[in-house]
């Protein structure tokens, strides 16, 4: 066993049971759906209400194009949005933050999930005005709609769309070449189940690792320090011997070391 991997399992030993799950790191793909690109399918834009566009500006927008709304006032900005479907993880809205944008509501899969403000004292282009969280990796509807609300300072209520980003992020994954003996889980807990050897790998991307795990069993005694009989022997062997959870963020780091070491 090389020192990284003692280092690691040292750490991770004196912790004992720490909170794990697998997180992305980064993006294996990406799609761009372009304000554009309307229609009602999969890595399509619907629009509600009157919008306007921009076209033909390389050097300002994704496309050279954009869409954009200016409702009269906060009832009629809730009369405005735009709606979305796409295939993956997670999702960012790429647009202007100005002085005349108002607040608009985000909903995935029917559900609320946040307000956004996209104002700002300046305008600035091509920004990531909200970014999802982690979702399941599956087909997604994205609802915008303004909220007739805007910051004190904004002077209107726009909206405006210049494209959409969305992701399928590349995940930590464990295995046991013998389950029956070691088992592993998603997020990375480890389980010894019977005496054996079993080979522990992680993957991330392109990068792998493995690591050898040897259980052994116990011997259980009486109060007087004696052999217990078959039957107290056999219910101690059929519990868990071990309990060691290999921390998957513990594990990243080892592959982004090794990718640094390579590059």
């Amino acid at each position: 066993m090389n020192k990284l991997w003692k280092c690691i399992l040292s750490f991770l030993m004196a912790a004992l049971l720490l909170p794990v799950s697998p997180q992305p790191i980064q993006a294996e793909t990406d799609t761009f759906i372009n304000d554009f690109d309307i229609g009602m399918g999969i890595d399509q834009v619907t629009y509600i209400g009157e919008w306007n566009t921009d076209q033909n500006y390389p050097d300002l927008f994704y496309g050279g194009d954009d869409h954009y709304c200016a409702p009269q006032d906060g009832e009629d900005a809730m009369n405005h949005g735009y709606s979305f479907t796409f295939s993956g993880d997670s999702f960012a809205i790429i647009g202007n933050r100005e002085p005349m944008a108002g607040k608009f509501d985000v909903y995935i899969d029917g559900e609320y999930a946040a307000t956004v403000d996209p104002y700002d004292s300046a305008k600035l282009r091509h920004q990531a005005i909200y970014t999802s969280p982690l979702l399941e990796n599956t087909a997604h509807e994205v609802q915008v709609v303004g909220n007739g609300e805007k910051h004190a300072q904004a002077s209107g209520y726009n909206m405006q769309l210049d494209v959409i980003e969305t992701y399928v992020h590349a995940q930590v994954r464990w295995t046991s070449s013998d389950p029956q003996i070691v088992s592993v889980s998603a997020a990375g807990e480890i389980k010894a189940l019977r005496a054996g050897t079993a080979m522990i790998s992680v993957s991330y991307g392109e990068y792998t690792d493995s690591i050898q795990v040897s259980v052994a069993t116990s011997v259980s005694t009486d109060d007087e320090g004696q052999k217990a009989d078959d039957a107290d022997t056999a219910a101690v062997s059929a519990r868990p011997l071990i309990m060691l959870l290999l921390s998957g963020s513990a594990i990243c780091l080892l592959l982004m070391w090794k990718k640094r070491r390579s590059s």
